[in-house]
């Protein structure tokens, strides 16, 4: 069925004449003689306002040859999906298929740190550029002129993403928590962990009274150190100093990690 591009002059309404059905407060047929006459005019409507949605999704016009009675079916599913693509770029989520999603036909982009070219993904860049003020200093989501993404520039073709990769996502701001103040890291920043590098030593302490193990080639949160003689009780002991393990060893127990999830994090474009 051939249609006509949409005119002002015809408006969606319903059955109009004599011969109508109004005992529901709306213009409806009859069923019963006399039956209600189809007029051109309310049939022109209903192909119009039909065949309006279906070029609107950009599909072609079929004809009696070739009309497959599922067009406007498919219009209204890419129309949807064009809309919620659209209002879906920038936001971000977990992405939970194998592989790129670039290959499994997703318009999803992966932030693994990154530069991608302007040009191919300018709505995407358009919503989550940091702007030209904080371009010269801002962590990810910055313009350059290089495709390394080392010159940054305010008129640069290319953006630099942020990398989530081994990163457990942390909200930006300040709070208070029992007391205490919490503040987390910059916008797209990634923060390390700050207990890793403390290290210390405390007064030596006696290894021949049980209090620690003198084995020097222990490791962990905590190792013997320095071997030192000391007084006990107006005797000299043996003794070695308590420190904290500064070679980060501690670090690599699976019981000295937080438990996560291993994903994807990205954003739709």
């Amino acid at each position: 069925m051939q249609g006509k591009a949409r005119q002002s002059v015809i408006d969606m309404h319903r059955i109009e004449g004599n011969e109508i059905d109004t005992s529901t407060g709306r213009n409806l047929f009859k069923d019963t003689p006399p039956f209600t006459v189809m007029t051109p005019n309310w049939a022109n409507t209903v192909q119009e306002e039909m065949m309006y949605v279906i070029q609107q999704a950009g599909l072609p016009l079929l004809d009696q040859t070739t009309d497959t009675r599922i067009q406007l079916y498919q219009a209204i599913q890419a129309l949807i999906s064009n809309g919620l693509s659209s209002l879906l770029v920038g936001f971000g989520c977990e992405y939970w298929k194998n592989g790129d999603p670039a290959l499994n036909g997703d318009r999803f982009i992966l932030y693994q740190g990154q530069v991608i070219y302007i040009p191919l993904y300018s709505n995407f860049v358009s919503k989550t550029y940091v702007g030209d003020a904080n371009n010269a200093t801002a962590p990810a989501f910055y313009k350059t002129s290089d495709a390394g993404g080392t010159t940054r520039n305010v008129a640069g073709p290319y953006f630099v993403l942020p990398d989530s990769r081994a990163m457990s996502l942390k909200g930006t701001g300040s709070t208070t928590l029992n007391t205490r103040a919490k503040a987390g890291p910059a916008f797209a920043d990634r923060e390390e962990d700050r207990g890793q590098l403390i290290t210390a030593s405390s007064s030596h302490i006696s290894t021949t009274h049980g209090l620690i193990n003198s084995d020097a080639t222990v490791t962990g949160a905590f190792k013997v150190g320095t071997a030192r003689t000391s007084r006990l009780q107006a005797a000299a002991v043996a003794g070695r100093d308590l420190e904290f393990d500064s070679s980060l060893s501690a670090r690599a127990g699976a019981t000295t990690r937080d438990c996560t999830l291993g994903t994807n994090f990205g954003a739709f474009y």
